[in-house]
């Protein structure tokens, strides 16, 4: 049934990206593939998620049903938010590069060589978590546990609140402009803007949303000397060429991904959510092929299990 949902999520991520490029009606087939994804994948989840699907599930067919609508109508209905799905499932193949570039090490190397306050530490893994939640979406938070984890631990005394907090702020000032978030994706169908209308204007929220945090830590709690430092390794020069070059690495998927939407947008390639979700594979592909020899074949093998 978990394998089922995961093609069946992959099917809806295929066509929409057909819809695109062809002129094909795929409303049966998508309306499909959106049956199978409801039925797999809806006991997976938990009580209280199932409940509220349900009520909205039963509403919606309600109001359709007061109004009687067309058969196409209640097709269309099943399907409308269905590119949410396409684009979490694009956005989460970027999970892999984080996976093979061993990203880790370079957040440890920045947290030992940079920091002599807690609050400049705490700006750093909001910063990092923004960066990192505007392609990673939902994966943000495990992936963010992981790379800031065992390192903090060495220089916070309260360590889990100190990441949960940097975590929480940064990954939720993200969902203001990340072309991926589901939140933006909402106002771009129900408005009909293109996304590079509202990204100036959401960064901006989303830069001063930073320093608002960033300033109420520094005030009310960190404003503290970090009490452990690490003595500088014989191996310095060559971790310091890894992090810097690393650090590239996500700057660069991250500018990728921006000037791709733009780009598509600007041609006219697609609609709404369309450019996101064209302009996300791209820059994944290139971390996994940047990542060496057998990023590769494992981008591809992801692809089937992007959900």
């Amino acid at each position: 049934m978990k394998t089922l949902g995961k093609f069946a999520i992959l099917s809806v991520m295929l066509l929409h990206l057909a819809k695109i490029f062809t002129p094909i009606d795929t409303l049966p087939i998508l309306f499909i593939s959106t049956l199978l994804v409801f039925i797999c994948c809806l006991p997976l989840q938990g009580p209280g998620f199932k409940k509220i699907t349900l009520l909205f599930l039963l509403a919606a067919g309600a109001i359709a049903f007061y109004y009687q609508l067309s058969f196409t109508a209640w097709l269309q209905s099943f399907v409308s938010m269905t590119n949410v799905i396409a684009i979490i499932a694009v956005m989460q193949l970027f999970v892999l590069p984080l996976e093979l570039g061993g990203y880790s090490n370079t957040v440890a190397y920045w947290l030992k060589k940079s920091f002599r306050k807690e609050s400049s530490l705490f700006l750093f893994a909001m910063l990092v978590t923004h960066l990192f939640s505007s392609f990673l979406l939902f994966g943000t938070v495990p992936v963010m546990i992981s790379l800031f984890d065992k390192a903090i631990k060495n220089y916070i005394p309260d360590y889990r609140r100190f990441l949960s907090a940097a975590i929480v702020r940064g990954y939720a000032i993200a969902l203001l402009w990340a072309p991926g978030a589901v939140i933006v994706l909402l106002v771009l169908q129900v408005t009909g803007v293109t996304w590079f209308d509202i990204f100036i204007p959401a960064m901006l929220l989303g830069a001063i949303g930073l320093a608002v945090a960033y300033g109420l830590e520094h005030v009310t709690r960190m404003n503290r000397p970090i009490a452990t430092r690490t003595v500088e390794r014989e191996d310095e020069p060559a971790a310091a060429a890894a992090a810097w070059r690393q650090t590239t690495h996500i700057a660069l998927v991250v500018v990728g991904l921006i000037a791709l939407v733009a780009f598509f947008e600007s041609i006219s390639l697609g609609t709404g959510a369309g450019p996101v979700l064209l302009a996300g594979p791209a820059p994944a592909a290139g971390c996994c092929i940047s990542a060496g020899t057998p990023g590769w074949p494992r981008f591809c093998k992801r692809t089937g299990r992007a959900a």
